[in-house]
This record gives structure tokens, sequence and C-alpha cells, in this order.
């Protein structure tokens, strides 16, 4: 059964419990996959949706109308998805920060020169055939060229 949106509006005014509950079944799922989306996290987007929609349950009555209900509320999901990135990135802290200590923690002093000498190595065979497309690609060209 779908429900319009303004059949909602209209539950949500007379009855907000069941109008809310028929905005959830409509909109939990493609909310929680937006915000999905912007946030990649599972975690993160199961809180950014709860949050969500509290937001849209206590500012329900805000909602004038002059937009549509999904814009309003992708609108509300996008702020909130965007306010735990910005939550996100300020937990971060850089190692090269003073603050974390990393500084007194003594450096290792053991090199593996294999895994050095392998991924140099490495890094010539791939540049060697990158060449070596360069070439064939360059000797095909001419061979067209001289056909024609």
């Amino acid at each position: 059964m779908s429900v319009n949106d303004k059949g909602i509006v209209d539950t949500l005014k007379e009855c907000p419990e069941n109008g809310f509950r028929m905005l959830m079944m409509k909109y939990q799922e493609p909310v929680y996959w937006y915000i999905r989306r912007l946030v990649v996290s599972h975690d993160d987007a199961q809180d950014a949706s709860q949050e969500t929609f509290v937001r849209i349950y206590r500012s329900f009555n805000q909602y004038r109308g002059d937009c549509s209900l999904r814009s309003w509320i992708y609108r509300i999901a996008t702020n909130e998805a965007l306010r735990l990135i910005s939550k996100r990135k300020q937990e971060e802290v850089s190692l090269e920060s003073d603050s974390t200590g990393v500084s007194l923690i003594p450096a290792d002093n053991y090199i593996d020169f294999d895994a050095v000498a392998y991924t140099q190595l490495r890094a010539h065979e791939t540049k060697a055939k990158l060449v070596c497309r360069l070439l064939l690609e360059k000797k095909k060209v001419r061979q067209k060229t001289q056909i024609v």
C-alpha cells in the first residue's frame, strides 16, 4: 500500500503517531540508503537516520508545505549526515600532533631491504611494460598509415 505525501501530512496533523508511522513506513529505508551513501558506515548511517526522524517528528509543526515533504525530509537527512561527517572529522587526531605522544615512541631501526628492492623492481617492470605498450601502439599506427 503506497501512501502519498499529502495523506501523510494530513494524518500527521490529525494524529501525529499514526502519521509518523506512515512516514516511517514510506521513508525509513530510502533515507537510510541516502545517508549511507554520504557517510559510508552502517553504524553512522543508522545514527544519522534515527536523528533525522527524531528531528522530523520534533519539527513537523515548522513544515510549511512550500516544498514537497520528500524534499524537506531529504534536506533534514542531508544536514544530519553533514553534521555527523563534521563531527567525525573533529574527532580525528593527526599522528604528527604533539598531543598524541607519538614522538615519544621509539622508532624501529629495522628496514626490510628485500621489500624495498622488490618494490623498486616492480616499479621498473611497470615502466618497461608501459614503454613496450606505447611502442607497439606506435608501430600499429605506422602500419595503418602505410596501408592507407
